[in-house]
Protein backbone atom coordinates (compact mmCIF):
# COMPACT_ATOMS: atom_id res chain seq x y z
CA UNK A 1 0.00 0.00 0.00
CA UNK A 2 1.52 3.41 -0.87
CA UNK A 3 2.03 5.80 2.28
CA UNK A 4 -0.87 8.99 2.19
CA UNK A 5 1.63 12.23 1.26
CA UNK A 6 1.79 15.40 3.41
CA UNK A 7 3.40 18.22 2.52
CA UNK A 8 4.69 20.19 5.70
CA UNK A 9 5.74 23.92 5.24
CA UNK A 10 7.58 25.84 7.45
CA UNK A 11 7.31 29.19 6.89
CA UNK A 12 9.75 32.11 6.21
CA UNK A 13 13.11 30.88 5.70
CA UNK A 14 16.73 32.26 4.60
CA UNK A 15 16.68 35.92 4.26
CA UNK A 16 13.17 36.28 5.04
CA UNK A 17 12.69 35.71 8.82
CA UNK A 18 9.16 36.53 8.88
CA UNK A 19 8.38 37.98 12.33
CA UNK A 20 10.70 38.68 15.39
CA UNK A 21 10.86 39.61 18.58
CA UNK A 22 13.65 39.63 21.30
CA UNK A 23 15.83 37.25 19.20
CA UNK A 24 13.12 34.99 17.99
CA UNK A 25 12.66 34.44 14.61
CA UNK A 26 9.53 32.82 12.91
CA UNK A 27 11.84 30.90 10.62
CA UNK A 28 13.26 29.00 13.15
CA UNK A 29 10.21 28.36 15.14
CA UNK A 30 8.60 27.15 11.91
CA UNK A 31 11.12 25.08 10.84
CA UNK A 32 11.49 23.40 13.92
CA UNK A 33 7.58 22.64 14.38
CA UNK A 34 7.33 21.49 10.84
CA UNK A 35 10.27 19.21 11.30
CA UNK A 36 8.78 17.44 14.24
CA UNK A 37 5.22 17.35 13.09
CA UNK A 38 6.99 15.55 10.03
CA UNK A 39 8.65 12.60 12.05
CA UNK A 40 5.49 11.98 13.86
CA UNK A 41 3.53 11.90 11.01
CA UNK A 42 5.97 9.29 9.91
CA UNK A 43 5.55 7.48 13.05
CA UNK A 44 1.55 7.39 12.10
CA UNK A 45 2.39 6.08 8.41
CA UNK A 46 2.16 8.68 6.42
CA UNK A 47 5.29 10.02 3.74
CA UNK A 48 6.06 13.76 5.24
CA UNK A 49 7.61 16.36 2.86
CA UNK A 50 9.00 19.76 3.37
CA UNK A 51 9.07 23.04 1.80
CA UNK A 52 12.46 23.58 3.33
CA UNK A 53 14.67 21.32 5.84
CA UNK A 54 16.97 24.46 6.86
CA UNK A 55 17.44 27.80 7.19
CA UNK A 56 16.75 28.22 2.74
CA UNK A 57 14.68 30.78 1.11
CA UNK A 58 11.83 29.58 -0.74
CA UNK A 59 9.93 31.04 -3.20
CA UNK A 60 5.92 30.91 -2.81
CA UNK A 61 5.74 29.38 -6.13
CA UNK A 62 7.76 26.99 -5.39
CA UNK A 63 6.41 25.86 -2.53
CA UNK A 64 3.10 25.15 -4.15
CA UNK A 65 5.36 23.63 -6.80
CA UNK A 66 6.72 21.01 -4.30
CA UNK A 67 3.09 20.04 -3.21
CA UNK A 68 1.31 19.72 -6.33
CA UNK A 69 4.47 17.68 -7.66
CA UNK A 70 4.37 15.10 -4.83
CA UNK A 71 0.47 15.05 -5.17
CA UNK A 72 -0.21 15.25 -1.80
CA UNK A 73 -3.28 14.67 0.52
CA UNK A 74 -2.76 17.80 2.35
CA UNK A 75 -0.67 20.81 2.75
CA UNK A 76 -0.12 22.36 5.76
CA UNK A 77 1.78 25.63 5.87
CA UNK A 78 3.00 26.98 9.78
CA UNK A 79 3.51 30.39 11.09
CA UNK A 80 3.34 32.46 14.11
CA UNK A 81 1.69 35.22 14.81
CA UNK A 82 2.64 39.05 15.44
CA UNK A 83 1.97 42.58 16.83
CA UNK A 84 -1.17 43.88 19.58
CA UNK A 85 -4.70 42.87 18.57
CA UNK A 86 -6.29 45.94 19.70
CA UNK A 87 -9.71 44.97 18.25
CA UNK A 88 -10.55 42.32 20.91
CA UNK A 89 -11.74 44.30 24.15
CA UNK A 90 -9.61 43.08 27.30
CA UNK A 91 -6.61 41.66 24.97
CA UNK A 92 -3.76 44.18 24.56
CA UNK A 93 -1.71 41.64 23.15
CA UNK A 94 -2.35 38.97 20.42
CA UNK A 95 -3.08 35.50 21.77
CA UNK A 96 -4.05 32.48 20.79
CA UNK A 97 -3.92 30.67 17.45
CA UNK A 98 -5.71 31.18 13.94
CA UNK A 99 -5.94 28.58 10.86
CA UNK A 100 -6.46 30.17 7.46
CA UNK A 101 -7.88 28.44 4.46
CA UNK A 102 -8.46 29.80 0.84
CA UNK A 103 -12.65 28.74 1.27
CA UNK A 104 -14.65 27.77 4.47
CA UNK A 105 -16.74 25.31 2.32
CA UNK A 106 -14.10 23.31 0.78
CA UNK A 107 -11.72 20.25 1.94
CA UNK A 108 -9.39 22.82 3.49
CA UNK A 109 -11.48 24.00 5.72
CA UNK A 110 -12.05 20.02 7.07
CA UNK A 111 -8.29 20.10 7.08
CA UNK A 112 -8.35 23.13 9.29
CA UNK A 113 -11.51 21.82 11.78
CA UNK A 114 -9.46 18.82 12.54
CA UNK A 115 -6.27 20.54 13.40
CA UNK A 116 -8.10 23.43 15.12
CA UNK A 117 -9.20 20.72 17.62
CA UNK A 118 -5.56 19.75 18.74
CA UNK A 119 -4.47 22.41 18.39
CA UNK A 120 -6.79 25.00 20.64
CA UNK A 121 -5.54 25.66 23.81
CA UNK A 122 -1.65 24.91 22.80
CA UNK A 123 -0.39 28.14 23.60
CA UNK A 124 -2.16 29.99 26.69
CA UNK A 125 -5.20 32.09 25.17
CA UNK A 126 -7.78 32.12 22.99
CA UNK A 127 -8.39 29.85 19.84
CA UNK A 128 -8.98 32.91 17.56
CA UNK A 129 -10.51 30.60 14.75
CA UNK A 130 -10.65 29.05 10.89
CA UNK A 131 -10.99 32.50 8.58
CA UNK A 132 -10.36 32.62 4.91
CA UNK A 133 -7.92 33.92 3.41
CA UNK A 134 -6.47 34.40 -0.09
CA UNK A 135 -2.96 33.37 0.46
CA UNK A 136 -0.85 32.30 -2.50
CA UNK A 137 -0.08 28.89 -0.83
CA UNK A 138 -3.85 28.03 -0.06
CA UNK A 139 -5.04 29.63 -3.30
CA UNK A 140 -2.46 27.68 -5.40
CA UNK A 141 -1.95 24.18 -4.15
CA UNK A 142 -4.52 21.67 -5.63
CA UNK A 143 -5.06 19.33 -2.58
CA UNK A 144 -6.79 20.62 1.07
CA UNK A 145 -4.42 23.37 2.29
CA UNK A 146 -4.20 25.29 5.61
CA UNK A 147 -2.23 28.01 6.91
CA UNK A 148 -1.83 27.36 10.83
CA UNK A 149 -0.59 30.34 13.24
CA UNK A 150 0.65 28.60 16.24
CA UNK A 151 0.63 32.06 18.70
CA UNK A 152 2.03 35.21 18.58
CA UNK A 153 5.98 35.29 19.12
CA UNK A 154 5.97 39.02 20.38
CA UNK A 155 3.47 37.63 23.35
CA UNK A 156 6.19 36.04 25.98
CA UNK A 157 3.17 33.95 27.27
CA UNK A 158 2.70 32.33 24.26
CA UNK A 159 6.36 30.55 25.59
CA UNK A 160 7.20 30.06 21.84
CA UNK A 161 11.04 29.98 22.89
CA UNK A 162 10.40 26.31 24.52
CA UNK A 163 10.87 23.44 23.03
CA UNK A 164 7.81 21.98 25.13
CA UNK A 165 5.76 24.64 23.50
CA UNK A 166 7.37 23.78 19.80
CA UNK A 167 6.31 19.96 20.92
CA UNK A 168 2.75 20.57 21.61
CA UNK A 169 2.29 22.32 18.55
CA UNK A 170 3.64 19.89 16.60
CA UNK A 171 2.00 16.78 18.48
CA UNK A 172 -1.28 19.41 17.62
CA UNK A 173 -0.82 19.55 14.09
CA UNK A 174 0.28 16.04 13.29
CA UNK A 175 -2.70 14.49 15.05
CA UNK A 176 -5.09 16.93 13.16
CA UNK A 177 -3.64 16.16 10.02
CA UNK A 178 -3.40 12.08 10.49
CA UNK A 179 -7.23 12.16 11.50
CA UNK A 180 -8.05 14.08 8.53
CA UNK A 181 -6.61 11.64 6.02
CA UNK A 182 -7.07 8.54 7.37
Amino acid sequence: MKRKVVVLDAGHGGHDPGATYEGLAEKDITLSVALIAGGLLVCEGLNAVFTRVDDTYVSLKDRVRIANEVNASCFVSIHTNADPDPDLPGMPVGRGEEIYVASLGARGYELAQHIAYFIDNVVPGAFRGIKPAPFYVLKHTKMPAALVEIGFIDNPDARLYESATRIRAAQAIARGISVFVD
